[in-house]
């Protein structure tokens, strides 16, 4: 059986921002980094909050809901991109969003998002994008029409399952006959 590795990773000292109107949604998304390991991670229920709070302190992470009533986490990302407030104009943005057609990814990607979250999530799947922005930094690329994570993943390649989903399936290293006991 092969054995997995466990890695550990230490959120303690991200500084993290939370954009959403709910603040039930708010709460939940506050217990899941504080979970993570993140301490005190900052609230802002509207995009101006956010602004305000990007203008005032540094974060490593903002998690901003795409629809925020009138106003939109799209054109959030862009503007943190475009506004040269150093460093949070390089800092990770990951989209939530209850509607997550092709269109939408395509406009969180070319607003400079790192990642759009279909919400509701899995934390586990949160944390994954999180330890993915931390472990496969992307450069950051500016252009005429774009500023943000080079929006290309050439060299990410999933590793294979250690186990398939079937009955059938057997990935191990093992022949078929072979005594293992």
């Amino acid at each position: 059986m092969p054995t997995r590795t466990i890695e550990k990773y230490n959120l303690s000292g991200a500084a993290v921002l939370i954009v959403d109107a709910n603040p039930h949604t708010c709460k939940i998304l506050v217990q899941i980094m504080l979970g993570f390991g993140s301490r005190n991670p900052a609230i802002a229920s509207s995009v101006e909050g956010a602004m305000q709070d990007v203008r005032s302190a540094n974060f490593d992470l903002i998690l901003i809901r795409a629809r925020l009533g009138d106003e939109d986490g799209y054109d959030f990302a862009e503007w943190l991109r475009r506004s040269h407030i150093e460093p949070n104009c390089y800092t990770a943005i990951i989209l939530l969003s209850a509607h997550t057609p092709v269109s939408k990814v395509e406009k969180a990607r070319d607003s400079g998002a790192n990642f759009i979250v279909s919400v509701p999530f899995a934390p586990v799947l949160l944390l994954e994008r999180i330890i993915w922005i931390a472990t496969q930094p992307r450069l950051s690329l500016q252009s005429a029409s774009y500023f943000g994570p080079d929006r290309r993943f050439h060299s990410v390649i999933p590793d294979p399952p250690s186990t398939g989903r079937r009955s059938g399936d057997d990935t191990s290293d093992e022949t078929p006959g072979s005594d293992t006991e």
